[in-house]
């Protein structure tokens, strides 16, 4: 039983383990290398992402603008006379809807 237990032991002190280790190390180096690239392209295409999102911020934020002052500009030129032009009248009767009450009212106790 010792003699296996030594034989054992020999066979992988020996090339046996030798290789197994470096096989291991070999192939740790591997992944570790394949994480890192990946990590990189994911950080480099997020980073181009985020740029082509602020740039189609920034072109949108420019069309609000124009769209801003433009809406400015029509709403100076609203006038009682020009609404007259288009078709407008003024309202002679006017009715209004009212909410009934629900008979329920929140108070205080002292009061």
């Amino acid at each position: 039983m010792t003699e296996k237990i030594l034989q054992l032991n020999n066979e992988f002190i020996g090339n046996n383990g030798t290789k197994t280790l470096f096989v291991g190390l070999v192939s740790g180096l591997a992944v570790m290398f394949l994480l890192y690239s990946y990590l990189v392209g994911s950080i480099i295409f997020s980073v181009v992402a985020r740029k082509d999102t602020e740039a189609k911020t920034r072109e949108q934020r420019s069309a609000v603008g124009v769209l801003e002052v433009e809406y400015l500009k029509l709403a100076g030129q609203i006038t009682l006379e020009r609404a007259h032009a288009l078709g407008f009248k003024e309202a002679t009767s006017q009715v209004f809807a009212a909410r009934k009450s629900a008979g329920l009212s929140l108070t205080t106790s002292g009061e």
